[in-house]
């Protein structure tokens, strides 16, 4: 059981760092994607000469670099809290619980990827890679969660085993 319980947290000690490096790839992407759009961004931004329309364009600049900094977050925390715990330190049930949201959240975002497919994706080859690297990320996040919970069971057994054996 031992052996079990081992293998269990270094899934999560490599499952975690997975989670913590998608979330630095996946702001770098976005970021990459507005530089190599540059040109059409600036052709916006241009059309805009009244103050009201930089005001806004201000804004969703802003709210986009929220939306980059919580995509960081939840990734970060999720994937440090999993390497922490497989690394036998604090077992918290908040990562946990952001990870069954983000479960959530990537089925409801695969599917509307799917049903939405011509509308969603410049070309075919844009939407299978976008569609696959959601589809892994889903799994891994399973997989996170399954060998959570297995870790904190087998321990569970592991102690009352020992406690019925020392009694």
């Amino acid at each position: 059981m031992q052996r079990e319980i081992r293998r269990c947290r270094d899934h999560l000690v490599s499952i975690g760092t997975g989670v913590s490096l998608f979330g630095i790839w996946t702001v770098i992407r976005i970021i990459m994607g507005f530089i190599l759009e540059r040109e059409y961004v600036m052709e916006e931004i241009q059309k805009g000469t009244d103050e009201d329309q930089r005001l806004v364009i201000a804004v969703l600049c802003f709210l986009i670099a929220v939306f980059l900094l919580m995509i960081l977050g939840i990734h970060l925390y999720i994937g440090m809290s999993a390497r922490r715990e497989g690394l036998g330190g604090k077992k918290g049930n908040g990562y946990l619980i952001v990870t069954a949201l983000f479960i959530l959240f990537y089925c409801f975002g695969i599917t509307a990827e799917i049903v939405l497919y011509d509308k969603a994706f410049k070309g075919i080859s844009d939407g299978i890679v976008t569609v696959f690297i959601d589809i892994t990320m889903l799994v891994t996040l399973a997989e996170l969660m399954f060998n959570a919970v297995r870790v904190r069971k087998l321990s569970r057994q592991l102690t009352e085993t020992g406690c019925e054996n020392a009694g």
